[in-house]
């Protein structure tokens, strides 16, 4: 007979009752439940998956729903449970310490963690997963609670949602995920089984009074479950922090400092002793062993936990089993304590034991058919007697390459080779993303760059470093006890030395050919060539050591430049061009891409006979074919593969029918492929600089074809340049400079550049069109239809470019956007010359992108030797010295940096009034990074400030990613903390934010933030507060202090806005204390408003509603009780909500819902304010935002500005973080 189904609502008639008594309540985080990042990032986890499992329709009541008997559930009942009696309870735990029921799972507090500073195994909740919650049929074990000292059924009700469990966190964490895991794909029946589950829990409730006697249950508990779960074992690691857990936890609560030997008894006399083969044995020799491996090995290197605790390496199969491979069992190398004992005292630094662990973890992942963990017991680490063991071995290879990075290779000219090497090639696991390992191949299209003799020492360090070969030699000499001399002088290293030495001498001997103006400077004519001169001013030069390094600076940035740029000349003939194409990095397309493209712009396919300032050159299909057949033979290919891309420009003139049937096989039959049409805007008046009027309209709307195998499969995701996502059709708008704004060249040049088939015959006038600008007679754009080089980026971004061979390259824009994308670029020029004449201006590009600081390619040193005397010392280079602001007020504080731009990142960005901010502190800086999360908003604050990097979500490990900076600021929401929003605080998903900010702290380290919020934060959650403050605090490299500053007290505004900010300076750049900025004086209120506006009708009392009305007469009332005349005061007066109140000289906090509704009412105007004044109470001018925001409405612009926190405030508390570390004088 069928069961009948009981719905979500079918609770009993007790349940009701009992809710009543429910209030989620404000779950408090344990600031060492963060401590490791592999524990944040699970922590993290279970959070979400609780909270989207809350928002499915069948779990939508859990937090309330009563418990289900065993027989309901459909499981066999083990006791008489019963449901949760508070009256009960109150009387068994008072009498018993003791109290069991039948509970709902998320009663619990899913993320705690009764043991918080050892770290979580995501294998042990992987294999749960897999194993017990493989269906929902398993029955749940049952969950030991802690009942504080005193508790009754009531209290413990109340904290329902909040419960603090002792028992192993790794099964609920399972539980969770698996449950979350299966949404998306279970049916209905199989999403009430996991419902029926977490309703037929058993808790027992124990009266636990103290943090040591919680400590000892739950290391118990774990004790009696690991013969029935492996997987909860702890391993070594584990226990070590277990030990030292205690022993912090006794002098917590005890201010006693426990003896090895008396922690030994302690865990002896606590700690149920099971005779498993899984735990091990707490002795006193364990217990000084594993204090010592603490504080030499974890402490002093830190990775070193996170090398262990490593769960993703992939499977090893010298050790069987899948889950074994994962290094996180029994069998894991660094399971035995003896082993990590050895490594500490062989190792005796931080950096050789570091070493020593990366490479038996390098030969356990790149050579897995030879060596497993049973390779590095402690006796194969050790060595038998007579015998090296491979710590000493490990070490030999540290020492060869440390050597041979000392004596040999600074023998290389070459100073971004060494650089290169130093960077990337003495890492274990960057050398293997460089240059692979046994049965894994990557790509080495990034060696094509280097000489002979370069690419022998990248041979030498994968052999003798990273490789296996060598180590019975090794092995065999260091039997003798030979020093590091011995070893390079041996035959097989000595020979493998000699061979570089030799192939190096015969590349840097004299009379070598140069072959580019990337490389040389020898070439006499000034289109083609790049000096000094050309550069910089002659005053620079006069000093001998200034040109001297100016010259290596030169050098670099030639070979930089070099590195990813290659321009070759066309030929009419098929196989010359695939010849000349042969010798590139073409074949290796894409490098770091999805795809790779022939770019084919029909307007730069040579230049039109007749005006061809204002008419594109006549399509032809021949010049197409031959470069589409070149690009495709060079790479031993004759048509479109899924990894190429044909991108085609049509000069506004829809060819796409005609490039389709053009895009044939060699043969001319017809070639499989696909096309997508984008069509790219351009800004009309950037246009009109160029374009004629026909009829009397400027067409501003041109295809771009894009042919692909088997249609594009483009990640989705926001534009880099324009709005929109990379799944729009519509790119734009593009603003085109202007002639005299592009690279111009003179007649005579580009005459030599179009060479011989250049011009192509046009005929007839195009009308209404007049000559070129008087300005640039003398002077001819190299092409007149160039696009920007911001155009070029968004191809690479959108269309995930790995490579770009441009065919028809009349500029140097599109290298520029591969340049700075380290992308590797192609570009087939009408002539030879043409190829040198790009070449040479690439390089003064490149040149002046090193001294841009908004520049990706960016170079402090650089900037500092010619910006010594200024920046007049430039010749052609951009200011050097960051964004220009609005001018600060004689009141407005101010600061000094050095020449090099301050890298300054945010979260929350809004506005980005920390770049305001440093603005009027006249602080030259770098944006590097942005995120914000609504579109509009980023969109105006991108096009105010130009950052570097934009994000619209924080909460992704693309975020993680971005890159490092020198001050990051971070205004995580408030609406989750304020009073005027629902102040769940971090119960509020919103509230999760602070944690990916602090993920983002703990990843890169900045030499300084500032986290700011409402003053409400310290007031209403400071148990959050507490946690960010000792998550920052465990970090140890942090002096953090916080403090709530009032604006109108600090800040000189007249607004009432009291904020928290929680500042951190790194200890080791702290070079004077940390002072909070004082008092000053508030600026009159009138300042800020006028007394006659254009629009005073549509603000006065007409534009109220019948709630604000009635507000304004209450005030009025109140106040003529006190003998004023409100209409004759300075009140400012929030009239909005239920109960209005007035402020005398100051305004009332400006909120984003007060901001959006035109703010407060100004009695003495009888009027609101306006969005100027708004904007002016938050130090902001309408001037400095421009005509950027016109996209969004003027109240999303005032709600922006309610959400701001006070410019010249945040301005005074940036000053005294960058004094703090000497980054202002």
């Amino acid at each position: 007979m069928a069961s009948r189904k009981r719905s979500p609502e079918s609770a009993p008639a007790s349940a009701s009752k009992q809710a009543k008594l429910f209030q989620p309540v404000a779950v408090k985080f344990e600031p060492t439940e963060l401590i490791h990042s592999v524990n944040l990032q699970r922590i993290t986890a279970v959070t979400k998956a609780r909270d989207e499992i809350l928002q499915h329709p069948i779990f939508a009541d859990m937090l309330s729903a009563s418990p289900l008997k065993m027989e309901e559930g459909n499981h066999k009942a083990q006791r008489d449970n019963v449901s949760f009696s508070a009256k009960h309870a109150t009387t068994t735990l008072s009498s018993s310490g003791k109290y069991d029921c039948s509970a709902n799972l998320f009663w619990l507090k899913l993320t705690h963690l009764s043991q918080p500073g050892v770290p979580i195994s995501e294998r042990s909740i992987n294999v749960i997963m897999e194993t017990k919650f493989a269906t929902p049929q398993t029955l749940l074990d049952q969950f030991v609670v802690r009942a504080p000292d005193q508790a009754t059924g009531e209290s413990i009700m109340r904290r329902f949602g909040a419960l603090e469990f002792v028992s192993p966190p790794e099964l609920v964490h399972a539980l969770v995920l698996r449950i979350h895991e299966r949404l998306g794909e279970a049916d209905e029946d199989e999403l009430q089984g996991w419902r029926k589950l977490c309703l037929c829990c058993t808790f027992i409730f124990e009266t636990l009074g103290t943090a040591e006697e919680a400590y000892w249950r739950a290391v118990n508990l774990r004790e009696m479950v690991v013969s029935d779960f492996e997987s909860l074992a702890r391993d070594v690691t584990q226990r070590v922090y277990e030990l030292v857990g205690y022993r912090s936890l006794i002098k917590t609560t005890a201010n006693r400092d426990l003896s090895n030997k008396e922690l030994a008894s302690a865990w002896k006399e606590h700690v149920i002793q099971t005779d498993s083969k899984f735990s091990d044995r707490v002795t006193e020799n364990f217990v000084d062993t594993a204090m010592k491996v603490y504080h030499r090995l974890f402490t002093a290197a830190p990775e070193s936990l996170d090398i262990i605790m490593e769960d993703c390496w992939p499977p090893c199969s010298a050790m069987g089993a899948v889950e074994d491979a994962k290094l996180h069992g029994k069998a894991s190398p660094f399971n035995q304590l003896s082993s990590l004992e050895q490594i500490t005292m062989k190792g005796k630094t931080a950096e050789n034991m570091l070493w020593i662990m990366k490479s038996m973890v390098d030969y356990l992942h790149h050579m897995p058919d030879e060596f497993g963990p049973t390779n590095f017991t402690f006796r194969q680490l050790k060595g038998a007697s007579g015998s090296v063991g491979y710590i000493q071995l490990f070490l030999t290879k540290k020492e060869v390459m440390e050597y041979f990075v000392t004596n040999v290779l600074c023998k290389f000219p070459r100073e971004s080779f060494k650089d290169m090497v130093k960077l990337n090639l003495t890492n274990h696991n960057i050398f293997r993303s460089f240059c692979g390992s046994e049965g894994k191949e990557v790509d080495l299209s990034w060696q094509g760059e280097y000489t002979d003799a370069e690419i022998l020492v990248v041979q030498f360090l994968k052999v003798a470093v990273f490789g296996k070969t060598p180590d019975p030699h090794f092995k065999t000499i260091l039997k003798g006890g030979t020093n590091i001399e011995d070893v390079m002088l041996s035959q097989k290293v000595a020979d493998l030395v000699s061979e570089i030495l030799l192939k190096l001498e015969a590349e840097i001997s004299p009379g070598k050919v140069k072959e580019s103006v990337l490389a040389a400077d020898d070439d006499e004519d000034p289109e083609t060539k790049v000096s000094l001169e050309s550069l910089v001013d002659s005053e620079l030069l006069e000093d001998e050591e200034n040109a001297k390094e100016l010259q290596e600076h030169l050098r670099a940035v030639k070979e930089y430049a070099g590195r990813f740029i290659t321009f070759r000349p066309f030929e009419q003939s098929v196989l010359k061009t695939q010849q000349l194409l042969e010798g590139t990095v073409l074949q290796k397309f894409p490098v770091r891409g999805k795809y790779w493209c022939v770019w084919y712009d029909t307007k730069t396919q040579g230049e039109s006979s007749a005006q061809p300032h204002c008419r594109c050159p006549p399509y032809q299909k021949a010049t197409f074919k031959k470069h589409v057949h070149a690009a495709f033979q060079a790479r031993g290919e004759t048509e479109i593969t899924e990894e190429t891309l044909v991108m085609c420009m049509d000069g506004f003139r829809s060819l796409e029918a005609q490039f389709s049937k053009d895009l044939v096989l060699p043969s001319g039959d017809v070639m499989m492929k696909s096309r997508n049409t984008f069509q790219v805007a351009y800004d009309e008046k950037a246009l009109r600089t160029r374009k004629c009027l026909t009829r009397g309209m400027v067409s501003q709307v041109e295809g771009l074809h894009v042919y692909s195998k088997e249609g594009l499969a483009l990640t989705d995701r926001e534009r880099k340049t324009y709005v929109g996502s990379t799944h729009g059709s519509l790119i734009g708008p593009v603003v085109v400079s202007p002639f005299r704004g592009g690279f111009l060249v003179s007649k005579e040049c580009k005459e030599k550049m179009l060479g011989e088939n250049g011009k192509v015959l046009a005929g007839g006038p195009c009308q209404g069109q007049g000559s070129l600008p008087g300005d640039i007679e003398d002077m001819l754009p190299a092409s007149f239809y160039s696009l920007p080089t911001a155009f070029y980026i968004e191809m690479i971004h959108s269309f995930e470019l790995g490579g770009v061979y441009d065919s028809t390259c009349m500029d140097v824009n599109f290298a520029l956007a591969c340049l700075k994308s380290k992308v590797p670029y192609i570009g087939s020029c009408l002539s030879e010359y043409a190829c040198e004449v790009l070449e040479a201006e690439v390089v003064r590009a490149c040149w002046k992108e090193f001294l841009t600081p908004e520049s990706e390619l960016y170079d402090v040193n650089l900037h500092k030797l010619v910006d010594a005397q200024g920046t007049q010392g430039v010749k052609g280079a951009k200011g050097g010295k960051g964004k220009k602001g609005d001018r600060c007020d004689a009141q407005g504080p101010q600061g000094h940096t050095d020449s090099s731009g301050l890298r300054v990142g945010s979260c929350c960005s809004g506005l980005s009034a920390e770049l305001l901010a440093l603005e009027m502190l006249r602080v030259s800086f770098v944006s590097c990074v942005a995120c914000e999360i609504d579109h509009k908003l980023l969109n105006l604050n991108h096009a105010m400030h130009g950052h570097c990097n934009v994000f619209s979500d924080c909460c992704t490990e693309e975020f993680l990613a971005s890159p490092s900076c020198d001050l990051f600021v971070a205004g995580f929401p408030c609406q989750p903390f304020s009073k005027a929003g629902n102040n769940h605080g971090i119960l509020d998903p919103r509230g999760h934010v602070i944690f990916w900010i602090l993920r983002w702290l703990w990843l890169h380290k900045p030499l300084c933030f500032i986290l700011e919020n409402v003053g409400n934060f310290a007031q209403q959650h400071k148990e959050t507060l507490d946690m960010i403050i000792s998550i920052l605090t465990v970090m140890n490299i942090y002096h953090v202090e916080w403090k709530v500053l009032e604006n109108s007290a600090v800040g000189w505004l007249p607004q009432h806005r009291e904020r928290i900010f929680i500042c951190g300076v790194r200890k080791a750049s702290l070079l004077r204390p940390f002072v909070w900025p004082g008092d000053v004086a508030m600026l009159p209120l009138r300042n800020y408003f006028k007394e006659n506006i254009q629009h005073q009708e549509e603000l006065g009392m007409d534009s109220l509603n019948n709630t604000e009305k009635n507000n304004v007469q209450k005030l009025a009332a109140n106040v003529a009780k006190q003998g004023w005349i409100l209409g004759h005061e300075e009140y400012v007066c929030d009239i909005s909500g239920s109960v209005p109140h007035a402020m005398w000289g100051v305004s009332p906090c400006l909120t984003v819902t007060r901001a959006g509704s035109s703010g407060h009412w100004l009695s003495w105007l009888e009027r609101k304010m306006t969005t100027r004044e708004i904007l002016s109470l938050q130090g902001i001018s309408l001037e400095r935002i421009g005509d950027y925001w016109h996209h969004m409405s003027e109240r999303q612009l005032r709600r922006a500005a309610g959400n701001a926190v006070p410019v010249p405030l945040l301005a005074r508390v940036i000053k005294m973080v960058l004094i703090a570390c000497g980054k202002v004088h």
